[in-house]
């Protein structure tokens, strides 16, 4: 049986980026200690636990300000890390009133999300952007449009943002950067029909489209297609649902021990791709068991 495996598989370079910060920040004395992140780092139960053994404590965050500023206040900190998702300015606030060292692991393509909306809030324009609405990362841009802007999730959204934006309006269109490109581009076709002089700025990511494109080949050309990620990770749900919208041999895990080897029968080739959160050591194991078969 052969194995093909994504030469997209695995960390970005924002998370591999924000991964090596933290592992350094651990070993560095001249830290102030104690270390915490907000939230997870990355949306990969491994990665977490790993740096927990760095002796680095996580603050659970959903994603409200209120909640994160209410923990932030309940632990002593030296140093806040703020995950490879972003967030809002409001923190960067709190924490220099409270004298907490901050750092910033947001990954740069999510930054350049970030300022994209906070020019386009400053020069007064209506914001559109296009994510699921529950991410980190849609309501950190969503801050930093300091919430001057409404989130379209899905295509039938567009029906209802008539109470915010007007075709009169000067509207400007951002995107998370882990989005189904595909979607997104619908959504945006809809979006022109009804604002043709909309500006529309491209924010969803290149690794994410390449990604997204190769996952889709992959599963056209294999007899079952493996997908490795968090389901909590939106990046790799995206390359499930385009995944087993062309092979429904399609199997999404997060781990080597939830593999059935009964997918596998009267399989001749396997395609394997892994979300931007799933470390290479995960990617292995699932490899190493599929080999024994």
């Amino acid at each position: 049986m052969e194995i093909n495996i994504s030469k997209y598989a695995g960390f970005c370079n924002g998370v591999q980026r924000a991964y090596e910060i933290v592992q350094k920040l651990a070993n560095d004395l001249q830290v102030k200690k104690p270390i915490y992140v907000l939230g997870s780092l990355v949306h990969n139960d491994d990665v977490v636990r790993n740096i927990e053994k760095l002796g680095i404590e996580k603050i659970d965050f959903s994603g409200k300000i209120s909640e994160a500023k209410k923990e932030i206040n309940k632990h002593q900190i030296g140093t806040l890390v703020i995950t490879a998702h972003g967030i809002g300015p409001e923190i960067f606030e709190v924490t220099e009133k409270k004298d907490i060292d901050i750092v910033d692991t947001t990954c740069p393509k999510v930054i350049k999300a970030q300022r994209l909306a906070e020019v386009a809030w400053k020069r007064k324009r209506k914001i559109i952007i296009i994510g699921k609405k529950k991410h980190k990362e849609t309501m950190g841009i969503l801050r930093w449009a300091r919430k001057k802007a409404v989130v379209v999730e899905t295509e039938y959204d567009v029906q209802k943002i008539y109470e915010y934006v007007s075709p009169k309006d000067k509207i400007t269109i951002v995107s998370q950067t882990t989005q189904n490109q595909n979607r997104v581009d619908k959504i945006i076709e809809k979006l022109l029909l009804k604002f043709p002089s909309a500006e529309v700025l491209d924010t969803v990511c290149e690794t994410t489209k390449n990604r997204q494109e190769e996952a889709k080949s992959l599963a056209e050309q294999n007899d079952v297609m493996l997908i490795v990620g968090s389901p909590d990770s939106s990046n790799s749900t995206e390359l499930w649902e385009i995944s087993k919208n062309v092979n429904p041999r399609s199997h999404f895990i997060e781990r080597a021990e939830q593999i059935d080897f009964e997918w596998f029968k009267d399989c001749q080739n396997v395609g394997l791709t892994a979300g931007a959160s799933t470390p290479d050591w995960v990617t292995k194991k699932i490899i190493e068991m599929i080999e024994e078969i």
